[in-house]
């Protein structure tokens, strides 16, 4: 800093400018060697921005590394869901067909003269029916951080 005006330069431009002229280099006043000083303040105020700097990058990776957990998490999750889903979809074809085998041997014990009574399709339907859709909720309405899932639980 220059005590004659008050400008504030790095010590090798004021150094170079100063071995070719004898002024200052923003409003030309008469300069000499003596009347420059360091600006204390103007280095303070730039090592805080400096480490303000820093720290808001690495908050920012801090973020970023929080948000990808996050992120993996989710999906995780997700593919556990439709997975499970998909379990749920074999199960409910391997229940269709015992209940139509069923449907056939009660049909056929019928027709040779039994009474057995058919079986009913529709609590089989209902549950997993339920079952499906709570998972089709899941899978199109991925949970947040916050929320808890229980899978392989029916009410």
């Amino acid at each position: 800093m220059t005590k004659t005006c008050g400008h504030s330069f790095s010590k090798s431009t004021l150094e170079d400018w100063l071995a070719h002229k004898q002024t200052c280099p923003t409003c030309n006043r008469p300069l000499r060697p003596e009347d420059v000083m360091p600006n204390y303040k103007l280095r303070e105020a730039i090592a805080k921005y400096d480490a303000f700097t820093k720290y808001v990058q690495e908050q920012a990776k801090e973020k970023e590394r929080v948000e990808q957990e996050r992120r993996a998490k989710i999906k995780s999750k997700k593919e556990k869901l439709k997975k499970r889903l998909e379990e749920e979809d074999e199960a409910k074809k391997r229940l269709d067909e015992e209940l139509k085998k069923k449907q056939e041997e009660d049909e056929r014990k019928r027709a040779e003269g039994g009474q057995d009574a058919p079986v009913s399709k529709h609590f089989a339907d209902s549950e997993l029916d339920l079952r499906i859709s709570r998972f089709e909720h899941y899978l199109n309405n991925p949970p947040s951080p916050t929320d808890s899932i229980i899978v392989g639980t029916a009410c």
